[in-house]
């Protein structure tokens, strides 16, 4: 990233894929669909969950690198005490896709 910042350079999209930069390439046209096809899988997912993720990054950036673990921990800690917690264990012991609220 230093190197692209300093030169200017510029990544193509295969490129970019290879370094990291990005985590899909799409054809014209076809990101609209991969964008719902995510929505969709996060959508699926426990509600407590998405919203720690999304808080944790968020304020994890502005904080103490120790400050920062401890909020992840504990944000970990409360996602593993929901009942949608208990239903993806049993969803998985049981083989099936969890139904969350």
């Amino acid at each position: 990233m230093t190197e692209m910042m300093l030169t200017g350079r510029k990544y193509g999209s295969e490129e970019g894929l290879s370094l990291g930069l990005a985590h899909y390439a799409c054809g014209d046209g076809e990101a609209l669909d991969l964008a719902r096809s995510l929505a969709d899988k996060i959508a699926g997912n426990a509600p407590m969950s998405n919203y720690l993720i999304v808080n944790s990054i968020h304020h994890a950036s502005n904080m103490a690198s120790s400050d920062a673990l401890y909020a992840e921990s504990l944000a970990a800690a409360l996602s593993q005490t929901t009942e949608d917690a208990a239903e993806g264990l049993r969803a998985f012991l049981e083989k099936r896709r969890p139904s969350f609220r």
